[in-house]
């Protein structure tokens, strides 16, 4: 009789084999070492083999491990691919609806919006589809009909444009490890003054750099940017590389050599807000947005937060030194 295995244990083993490291390999799932363990185990234990040979310092995979993680890899790309055929299938007879949402968006905040997006494809027989893009191009695709909504970082500048106001959140700084700030419990926005910062790039993300830049000069210092790069991913491999500190979502994901601390004063409040255009289907919005919320941390109600004209949310932008502008229009 074959062994009783499951997918997930399947994930988890390539994870481990592709990572040989438990903890990097559970961080890429986002689940817990000991969960991840588990899987492990539960996966030796119906194949009765030992699938990786591992102490306190390495992980290797044995022979068996090696011959499962060829035909497992090859297992679940066709099991994808079935699930793909069979949604593309269905999808011919159910209207679709493109959600756009910001490639800097926090992965596991995104598994929250897949799990809300499809509690509204089933409540309301529609097909729900996500779609990432940068941030500099989602209100082109909003204008075009490409997408019908996407989750922007506010403020969001168009008068053809509603956005309403979801969520805050709180910037927090990453720092490396071994950076003599990381032994603060919070940080004075005074000390990144001299720090070396690292920035998404402005030609990717141009309101996020604004926000940051105007909150950093409202905070009393001007960023000392040594670097740019397009993704939050890459900005936090440079944080655990040395190469600086960063701004980064208090959602963001744990990462080897990076530690997160508050900034005194909360200065870096962030808002996201859901965008669409004027004429779009109110009562689908509202939906949207109620299924929405309760996947959001700190999601603020809709009904406790009046939709914004958008270019209403741009005050605090306008107030930027004229220092400011010449800046970030480089």
């Amino acid at each position: 009789m074959l062994p009783l295995l499951e997918i997930r244990q399947l994930r988890c083993f390539l994870a481990v084999a592709r990572e040989l490291h438990f903890r990097r390999a559970a961080d890429t799932l986002h689940v817990s070492q000991p969960t991840l363990t588990r899987h492990i185990k539960q996966l030796e234990y119906e194949l009765g083999v030992e699938l990786f040979r591992r102490n306190k310092r390495h992980v290797a995979l044995t022979s068996p491990g090696s011959a499962l993680r060829e035909e497992a890899n090859a297992v679940i790309e066709r099991l994808e691919r079935a699930v793909m055929l069979a949604r593309g299938a269905r999808a011919a007879d159910v209207p679709e609806f493109y959600l756009g949402y910001s490639t800097l968006l926090d992965l596991s905040f995104l598994r929250r919006i897949r799990t809300a997006a499809a509690q509204l494809a089933v409540s309301r027989d529609i097909s729900v589809r996500l779609q990432s893009a940068a941030p500099r191009d989602l209100l082109a695709q909003l204008l075009d009909g490409s997408i019908r909504a996407c989750l922007v970082e506010m403020p969001f500048e168009d008068d053809a444009i509603e956005c309403r106001w979801v969520m805050n959140e709180s910037l927090v700084l990453a720092l490396p490890a071994a950076h003599p700030l990381a032994r603060q419990k919070q940080i004075e926005p005074q000390r990144l003054r001299a720090q070396r910062m690292i920035w998404i790039t402005r030609s990717m993300a141009p309101q996020h750099s604004r926000f940051l830049a105007s909150a950093c000069e409202r905070a009393g210092f001007w960023p000392q940017i040594v670097e740019e790069v397009s993704t939050a991913a890459e900005c936090l491999d440079l944080v655990a590389q040395g190469a600086g500190v960063a701004f980064a979502r208090s959602s963001s994901p744990r990462v080897a050599g990076v530690v997160y601390r508050p900034i005194a004063g909360d200065p870096f409040r962030m808002q996201t807000g859901l965008a669409a255009r004027r004429n779009f289907d109110g009562r689908l919005l509202e939906e949207l947005t109620s299924a929405l919320q309760p996947a959001i941390p700190s999601a603020i109600p809709i009904r406790e937060a009046p939709a914004h004209r958008v270019g209403s949310c741009a005050s605090s932008v306008a107030r930027d030194s004229a220092a400011l502008r010449t800046v970030l229009s480089a």
